[in-house]
């Protein structure tokens, strides 16, 4: 095959070669790097500069059809890498938490599912030199917040910060763990009629009971999400309810009664679903969806608590 001919496009071969690379570098990044604070810095300034430059070549060969639109302060892979910059700079652990929380979610995204103009387009080409090579450079430098955590760890409050470090060193992975990842991946990619999936959020509600488990799972349940080929809206909308349990975890980890903590899932369901339905397709059949999917969730929580005890329950029994 000659080189003019090799093509990119998601979960291709060479798509494929940007992800071995990416994991690679946070590899590497992680075991030699030292200086953490300019080693972040210097990366978010070579990051910016490549964006700049591949916006500019997008612009000059584009024949006057760039849509300068695409570049509103609001889009989210430009304001992560501006926003990492700051937060290293400023050790200010909202910004920080934002590119890795939000920003990495997004990266991933434009990855996994990337616009029509992205896809199936030459490799040795600009264009997918620029869109590949800028958004992977944004999970590495994400990822990285985190994995050369050490300057992190006095900014991030303890109950944040512990489970994310402790995760990212590998010291709190076990077997159940383990388990309970495996659970929430394909928890997460079932889907059960019309593209409503949400068996994983149930499942990853009731998890974060257990702060040693929340993180692991969180991850798990974005990645099956991302990777269940459900409508971008559908996906848009869970990765958005796994990331406001997230969120709230703390709060919902001190919620003992079952009943409230079905309910609290119920209610971030329901209005998420709300929102996405009068977005995409306002029907009366939609809205019937909807309810059902937030009933859904409301009784998984009850069918899931028993299982997690149990797996649980054996871990510390060893």
């Amino acid at each position: 095959m000659k080189f003019k001919n090799l093509r990119i496009s998601s979960f291709s071969p060479l798509w494929w070669f940007y992800i071995l690379l990416q994991l690679a570098s946070i590899i590497v990044i992680k075991l030699t790097v030292v200086k953490v604070k300019l080693f972040l810095t210097l990366f978010a300034l070579f990051t910016i500069l490549f964006l700049l430059v591949y916006k500019y070549i997008l612009v000059t060969t584009s024949n006057g059809q760039y849509i300068f639109a695409n570049e509103l302060p609001l889009y989210l892979c430009n304001l992560n890498i501006i926003y990492g910059l700051i937060g290293v700079i400023y050790e200010n652990q909202i910004l920080m938490g934002f590119c890795y929380s939000i920003g990495l979610v997004g990266a991933i995204l434009a990855l996994v599912m990337p616009e029509e103009d992205f896809t199936n387009i030459p490799f040795f080409s600009s264009k997918a030199f620029g869109f590949y090579g800028y958004h992977s450079l944004l999970v590495i430098f994400d990822i990285s917040l985190v994995t050369v955590a050490e300057f992190l760890k006095n900014n991030l409050p303890t109950d944040i910060a512990e489970p994310v470090i402790s995760f990212m060193s590998g010291k709190s992975f076990d077997s159940t763990v383990g388990i309970s990842m495996i659970i929430g991946f394909l928890l997460s990619r079932s889907i059960l009629i019309d593209g409503i999936a949400p068996l994983g959020l149930a499942f990853f509600l009731y998890i974060c009971r257990f702060d040693k488990y929340k993180i692991q799972v969180f991850i798990a349940v974005l990645l099956g999400t991302l990777l269940s080929f459900n409508e971008v809206s559908i996906i848009a909308k869970y990765v958005a309810c796994a990331t406001i349990i997230m969120i709230f975890s703390k709060k919902i980890r001190e919620v003992t009664e079952l009943l409230k903590l079905s309910l609290i899932g119920f209610l971030i369901v329901l209005p998420v679903s709300m929102i996405c339905t009068l977005t995409t397709d306002i029907s009366l059949y939609s809205f019937i969806v909807v309810g059902v999917e937030s009933i859904i969730v409301f009784t998984s929580v009850f069918i899931f608590a028993y299982g997690i005890k149990f797996l649980v329950s054996n871990q510390n029994k060893m």
